[in-house]
C-alpha cells in the first residue's frame, strides 16, 4: 500500500499565486472525519485531479489558530445552541511562509461561510489597533472583552481542483492548547470541502463516500473549547465527542 509520504509526493505543486484565484471566502464547506490510515488511499486517488499546495517546498504546511472569546465564550454557546448566525474570531499563522492574520469567520442563516481578515504582524493577548476596529465593524460587538481561548495546532495538506473551482484541506496532527494544558488527536483526519456552492460530484466528495466515510459537522474552536474547558454548556458535543473517540479507537467511520 502507497505510504502517506509517496501519496504526497506524487500531486503536482500549486504555489500560493496561483491559489489565490481559488480562495473562496464566500463560500460552503463540507465536513468529513476519518482515521489517519485511510489518508494514503484517498490522497492516490485524487492525484490526476488535483495540484497540492506546496509552500517553499513544503507540502505539509504547519499552522496556528489563536481563537478568541469572552469570560462566558459567547462565540462557543452560539455555535452550541445552533444559531443560525454565529462568529469565530481568531488570529491565524502560517508557520511556513511567516504570514499571520486576523480573522472573522460568520457563519449566516444560508449555511454559507463568510471570512474576512486583515493581514498581522503580531499574535498578542487582546485584540487591539486595526485588528479592534476591524472587528467592531463586522461584529457590532466590543472587543475589548476578548482574551485567548484555545490555541489550535495542526498540519494542512491543501489540495486545489484543476479547474480551479475547489479547494480541500486535510487537517492533521491536531493539537488543542491552553493555559499548559494540551489534548491532542494525532491519528485524526479533518476534511472541510469548500465550493461556491455544494457540488457532491466533486471528486473528492465521490471518493470520501466510496469510502464510506459520511460527512460530519466539527468545529476545531469549539471542539478544543469541550476538551480544556469545564464550565461550559457540552450536550449538544457530546454525540461529536464520541464519534471521534469511535474514529480513534476502530479506525473507522461510517
Amino acid at each position: 500500500m502507497e505510504t502517506l509520504q509517496s501519496a504526497i509526493d506524487a500531486f503536482i505543486p500549486i504555489d500560493l499565486k496561483e491559489m489565490d484565484a481559488v480562495a473562496l471566502l464566500d463560500r460552503t464547506d463540507t465536513k468529513y472525519l476519518f482515521h489517519i490510515s485511510k489518508l494514503p488511499l484517498l490522497l492516490q486517488g485524487l492525484q490526476p485531479l488535483y495540484r497540492m499546495l506546496e509552500v517553499k517546498g513544503i507540502r505539509q504546511n504547519k499552522y496556528e489558530s489563536h481563537y478568541f472569546d469572552d469570560d462566558n465564550c459567547t462565540f462557543y454557546h452560539m455555535h452550541h445552541n445552533k444559531f443560525g448566525k454565529r462568529f469565530k474570531v481568531r488570529y491565524r499563522k502560517y508557520v511556513d511562509s511567516a504570514i499571520s492574520f486576523f480573522e472573522i469567520k460568520k457563519k449566516i442563516n444560508t449555511n454559507r461561510t463568510i471570512k474576512k481578515r486583515i493581514p498581522t504582524q503580531e499574535i498578542g493577548c487582546a485584540v487591539t489597533g486595526e485588528e479592534k476596529a476591524f472587528f467592531e465593524k463586522i461584529t457590532h460587538l466590543n472587543a475589548d472583552v476578548l482574551h485567548p481561548t484555545v490555541r489550535v495546532d495542526y498540519t494542512r495538506l491543501t489540495l486545489v481542483s484543476n479547474d480551479l473551482t475547489e479547494r480541500a484541506t486535510f487537517d492533521l496532527h491536531i493539537a488543542f492548547k491552553n493555559n499548559g494544558h494540551t489534548k491532542s488527536f494525532d491519528e485524526l483526519v479533518i476534511v472541510e470541502v469548500k465550493q461556491n456552492k455544494i457540488d457532491h460530484s466533486s471528486p473528492v466528495i465521490r471518493q470520501l463516500k466510496n469510502m464510506h466515510i459520511t460527512e460530519a459537522s466539527l468545529s476545531k474552536y469549539c471542539m478544543g473549547v469541550y476538551q480544556l474547558y469545564d464550565n461550559v454548556k457540552k450536550n449538544n458535543f457530546k454525540p461529536q465527542a464520541h464519534n471521534l473517540s469511535k474514529i480513534l479507537k476502530n479506525k473507522t467511520w461510517s
